[in-house]
């Protein structure tokens, strides 16, 4: 009697990555449960093809519980989710505001990797905020961005990046002078240093 042997991986690569993009365009909303549940699988090949799909779905749902898990999964999921750069913006900005410490400590670390500056409006609010639970990690971030901002500014200009440092740097500069004014309410040093 012969044993039937396990079937080839690459079949099963294939039909793993056709499942997760009939998940991730399927307008059937039922999709988010099974991808979110696939993002706790055991298989890291499972995991990847659920963040990819929920990426994909732009589901508020799915990227707050792609946020909840990234300090797990971070050094994996981080060039999946820098591929999809402004997947999760929605989800960062509602962190930075919220009142889940691992959520906002989560978003920030996401915000400074993807160098999101287009959030630095969301993490004022949340730094000028004294009651506000996640104060000096918004604060902290503030000041990380603005140091990378200010290496970008020196380095040469990356024909890669769409981005202009100089243009980001008037507007981050706007924001920041407008802060500083409001220093008597809010008394974070961080914003004016």
């Amino acid at each position: 009697m012969k044993i039937a042997q396990t079937p080839p991986l690459e079949p099963l690569k294939i039909g793993l990555a056709k499942t997760f993009h009939v998940l991730a365009k399927t307008p059937n909303e039922a999709a988010v449960a099974v991808l979110v549940a696939a993002l706790d699988s055991p298989d890291p090949a499972i995991q990847e093809g659920a963040l990819w799909a929920l990426l994909e779905r732009r589901s508020p749902t799915g990227q707050r519980e792609i946020l909840k898990r990234l300090h797990r999964d971070a050094e994996r999921w981080r060039p999946i989710i820098d591929q999809r750069q402004g997947s999760l913006t929605h989800a960062l900005r509602d962190a930075v505001l919220g009142s889940d410490i691992q959520l906002c400590r989560n978003a920030c670390q996401a915000i400074i990797w993807f160098r999101e500056y287009d959030l630095l409006p969301a993490l004022i609010v949340a730094a000028e905020d004294q009651s506000h639970p996640n104060v000096d990690v918004a604060a902290h971030t503030i000041v990380e961005l603005a140091e990378l901002l200010s290496a970008a500014m020196s380095a040469p200009h990356s024909t890669t990046d769409r981005r202009d440092p100089q243009l980001i740097r008037r507007r981050v500069a706007g924001l920041l002078d407008a802060s500083v004014s409001r220093f008597v309410k809010h008394s974070r040093r961080e914003i004016i240093t």
